[in-house]
Formats: C-alpha cells, sequence, structure tokens
C-alpha cells in the first residue's frame, strides 16, 4: 500500500511537471512569433556596445582583438531578419577580459554561439571588433534612432566630400579664375614697380664708390672723333689705361648703361658758351676801358634758352681766375664799376641774378632745369702756374677725408632753395673728387707739357665727365617715367 501511493506521487509530479513544460514552450513559441512579427527590418549597418556577454549573438564571420593581443573568430548564419539588441552596459568583464565592445555588421539572436574555423575570418564581410581600455567605466549604447540618424549624417558628409573632390570646374569659372589671377599678378607688378621707382627716387647717387670696369670706356677717341685736342690724352701719348676703366657705382641703386643715341634723342644738344651765366662786357674806368662782368645782367644769349625741353647749366671755373677773385675794377652793376667786390659776394649776386631770370622767363611745365656744380682741381705743390703737379696720379684716391666741400656749391645751394622754379642738382663734386688720376696733367697737347706746368683741373676723354653725363641720364630717364 505504501509503495502503491509513493508510485502515485511520483506520477502526479511527473504530469505537473510535464505540463509546466509544456506550457513554457508553448508560450517561448508564442512569444518568439509575436516577437518576431513586430521587430522590423533594419537594412543598414548598426552600431551597438556589449559588455558582458550576457546575450549570446551569432555573427557573421566575426574577429574580437581583445587587449592581450589574441584574435577570436566567430561566425553566423546570414540572416534576413534582423534584431537589435540593446543590453545594459556594465562595468569591466573580469573574466571576459575587455569592458566596451564597439560591434559594426548584420547581427542574429540566438541561442548558442557557434566557433568559427580560423582560416574564415578574414573572409566575406567579417567584422572586426576591437576591445576598449581596461577599467573604464562604460557608457551608455546609443538607440536605434541615435544610431539611424548619425549614419545619415556621416552618409550626407561623406557624399558631399565626394562630389567636393570630383567635381571640375567649368570654362567660365576657369576663366574667371584666369582673370583675377592675371589681376593679382598685374597689382603686384605695379606695386614692385612703385617700389623699385620709389626707391630709385630716394637713391641718393652721389653716395657710392668708383668700382674697375673692363667694359668701359663707352668708346674711344678713335670711335669719336669731336673729342677736343687738349682732352685727348690717348692720342696726346699717356700709355696707361687703367683711368677709363673706372665706373661710379652707387651704394642704394644701380645707374642704367649709358646709352648715347637714347641721350641725344632726349636732349638734341644744342650748346651756348657763357662763362658766368651773367653779362661780359666793357666800362670805362677813368682813361681807360677795362673788361667787366655785369652780375646784374644776365647773359645776351639768354633768348635763345627759352622755350627748351631741358636746360643745364653750370658754372664755377672762371670764378676762380686772377681778375674774379682779385675783383679790383671788374665787377659792375648798372653804369657802376666796383672798386673791390669779394669774390663769393659777386658769385652770389650773379647767381640771384640767374635765378630771378628763370622765375621770371621759364615755364616749369614745359622746361625741366638742371644745375651741375662745381668739379674739383688735382694740383698738389703749387697751382697750375706755379709749379702745380698730378702726372704721378695713375688710380683713384682711396679716400677723401680732408676734403672740404666748396663754398660756391653752398652758394649755389641757398640760392635754388629760394627760387620759385623746381632746379635738379647735379652735385658731381664729391664722386669726382676722388679722381685725382683723371685729368691731362702732361697730356693736354700733341707736345708734353713743361715739367712745372700741367693741367689738373680740366678731365681726359673718355674719362669722368662721361659719368657726369650718366648721371644726368639717370635723372632724366627718371623724371621721364
Amino acid at each position: 500500500m505504501e509503495r502503491q501511493r509513493s508510485f502515485s506521487l511520483k506520477s502526479t509530479r511527473f504530469v505537473v511537471f510535464s505540463f509546466t513544460i509544456t506550457s513554457s514552450i508553448i508560450f517561448l513559441t508564442f512569444f518568439s512569433f509575436r516577437v518576431i512579427k513586430f521587430t522590423p527590418f533594419i537594412n543598414q549597418e548598426t552600431h551597438f556596445q556589449l559588455s558582458k556577454p550576457a546575450v549570446n549573438v551569432s555573427l557573421k564571420p566575426l574577429t574580437v582583438q581583445t587587449l592581450t593581443g589574441s584574435r577570436r573568430n566567430f561566425t553566423a548564419p546570414n540572416a534576413k531578419n534582423l534584431i537589435l539588441i540593446d543590453t545594459p552596459v556594465n562595468k569591466l568583464d573580469k573574466t571576459s577580459g575587455f569592458s566596451n565592445l564597439s560591434v559594426s555588421g548584420d547581427i542574429q539572436k540566438e541561442k548558442n554561439d557557434t566557433q568559427a574555423p580560423k582560416d574564415e575570418a578574414s573572409k566575406g564581410d567579417g567584422l572586426n571588433v576591437t576591445s576598449l581600455s581596461r577599467g573604464e567605466e562604460s557608457v551608455p549604447a546609443p538607440s536605434l534612432i541615435e544610431v539611424q540618424s548619425n549614419e545619415r549624417l556621416q552618409e550626407k558628409k561623406i557624399g558631399a566630400a565626394s562630389v567636393e573632390k570630383i567635381e571640375l570646374p567649368s570654362d567660365q569659372q576657369i576663366k574667371k579664375e584666369n582673370v583675377r589671377a592675371a589681376s593679382v599678378q598685374k597689382v603686384e607688378r605695379a606695386s614692385n614697380k612703385r617700389i623699385e621707382e620709389k626707391k630709385t627716387r630716394d637713391c641718393d647717387i652721389t653716395n657710392g664708390r668708383w668700382a674697375y670696369d673692363e667694359s668701359y670706356p663707352l668708346y674711344t677717341n678713335t670711335t669719336c672723333p669731336f673729342i677736343d685736342e687738349g682732352f685727348n690724352c690717348m692720342s696726346n701719348g699717356r700709355l696707361d689705361k687703367h683711368y677709363i676703366k673706372w665706373k661710379w657705382q652707387p651704394h642704394d641703386c644701380d645707374i642704367p648703361r649709358f646709352n648715347a643715341t637714347k641721350m641725344l634723342e632726349l636732349i638734341r644738344v644744342e650748346y651756348y658758351v657763357s662763362h658766368f651765366l651773367v653779362h661780359e662786357g666793357k666800362a670805362r674806368v677813368g682813361q681807360k676801358r677795362v673788361q667787366t662782368l655785369r652780375i646784374d645782367s644776365i647773359d645776351h644769349g639768354s633768348s635763345r634758352w627759352r622755350g627748351a625741353d631741358i636746360l643745364i647749366f653750370n658754372t664755377a671755373h672762371w670764378w676762380s681766375h686772377y681778375k674774379t677773385k682779385a675783383g679790383i675794377n671788374y665787377y659792375q652793376e648798372g653804369d657802376q664799376v666796383l672798386p673791390r667786390l669779394d669774390v663769393s659776394t659777386a658769385f652770389k649776386r650773379a647767381l640771384m641774378t640767374w635765378a630771378s631770370w628763370v622765375d621770371k622767363r621759364i615755364n616749369p611745365r614745359k622746361t625741366q632745369i638742371f644745375f651741375r656744380n662745381s668739379a674739383p682741381s688735382h694740383f698738389r705743390g703749387g697751382q697750375w702756374n706755379a709749379g702745380g703737379h698730378c702726372a704721378e696720379a695713375t688710380q683713384p684716391l682711396n679716400e677723401i677725408s680732408g676734403f672740404s666741400y666748396p663754398e660756391k656749391n653752398v652758394i649755389i645751394e641757398d640760392v635754388i632753395k629760394q627760387m620759385r622754379t623746381p632746379v635738379t642738382l647735379l652735385n658731381i663734386t664729391s664722386l669726382s673728387e676722388y679722381r685725382i688720376d683723371g685729368h691731362p696733367s702732361i697730356y693736354g697737347r700733341n707736345k708734353r707739357y713743361s715739367s712745372n706746368i700741367q693741367d689738373c683741373s680740366h678731365w681726359c676723354l673718355p674719362g669722368v665727365p662721361d659719368t657726369w653725363n650718366e648721371l644726368l641720364y639717370f635723372q632724366l630717364q627718371s623724371k621721364k617715367e
């Protein structure tokens, strides 16, 4: 009887257990059907994060990279219906060796993970899952809406970048760009030209040095038949030729090489001799008629100066002669001959007469006016008639530290500053002071001078005066531009 009851009880338990199992299977089947039925199909790449392997995930060939560098491969059958698994994220799973996983790819929920062969990890649509740092706090996985939004934004950026890379400019755009580039280059060239012109205008051409140049001279005594005998030193027997090889080189700019043809086109040279710029005449002093210098009256040839495009004046040397220096019964103002007048005072009054005539008679809008100041002499041991000499000089001076600026030059500059008409000063004094080697000395005639008569005030040609012409040419070119 006891055995009978015991068996009955066991049978009852078995029936209850079977009923429970059956009900569970039916419920799970119904629940799975409902879940599969109402889960939308996702036909795009999905990103999600996992922590612990709380849910078994079956993937296409899946590669897992752990922190230790080992790789684990998983595989899953292709699935048409996809399930997005959004699981809670916890801290580091110490048993698995990594915390958060970032997974990209198609996934399908299954009950068991199936290990894939090692050589299939590199096939087809294999997924690469890389572990993050150990011991870090995990962050919640993104929702489906966030994933889809981020992917659409990323695709839009990639699409825009592709368009920017592939799209080619049209012919019209290329033409506009070429025009713009040409315009920029034109502006740059104009700017550079203005800078160069400013540099040229600001250049002090009197500040420089004499440089030996084998390309000089610009002409020779055989190619130019117009050299005055007194200045034709080579024809007069001068053997050394270094004096014709020197070029003046300013420190701040370059002087363009002299172009004689262009120079003649610019000036078409008319030349008038006027030693003093004021009128030379005669007046009665007592019972005698003597030569005088009318320092209050312009030279009578001045009527031919008017209307010129370019006027170049100079005077200085003749004011060093005995009569002008002595000033006794020589200078005249009106009808009065002054019994005695200092040469510097006479020189200034003569220049003021010239300046007044220029301001009254010359139209500065038509005529450019230049004034060349005095050239130095290099007599050593006395004046020209008292044993002065320079024949031994064959090289320019290295320095002119003891050089004193002539008083006549100071007077010229003071008078020019007071004029209404603009006048350009051609300052050739200092640069010519170096050229003690450039005078005719004993080679001023076909027959040599005696040792006590040398010309150390005029200049050999070719020679230093060619540099004065180069400076004038430079000034004319600068003003023309």
